[in-house]
């Protein structure tokens, strides 16, 4: 059996990836909420150490998860 592919198909849906790929490297979520915490009066300061307190809980806490998740998900 000979597999077909075509090109054309293949070079659109590529560019479709990267769009994709691209607008998801924007962030908007994370944008906004920084937004709406400078719209309620909170300093570059302050956003900046709620980033951070959020960056580091996602560390200390997806990890582990994740690790967990790879030795306890295996299927048998």
């Amino acid at each position: 059996m000979e597999l077909f592919i075509d090109k054309n198909k293949a070079r659109k849906q590529i560019r479709k990836l990267y769009l994709i790929d691209s607008l998801g490297g924007l962030m908007i979520g994370g944008a906004a909420w920084v937004a709406l915490l400078a719209a309620r009066g909170f300093s570059t300061v302050e956003i900046g150490f709620a980033e951070s307190i959020f960056h580091v809980a996602s560390m200390i806490f997806e990890i582990p998860s994740g690790a967990l998740a790879d030795v306890f998900g295996r299927k048998r």
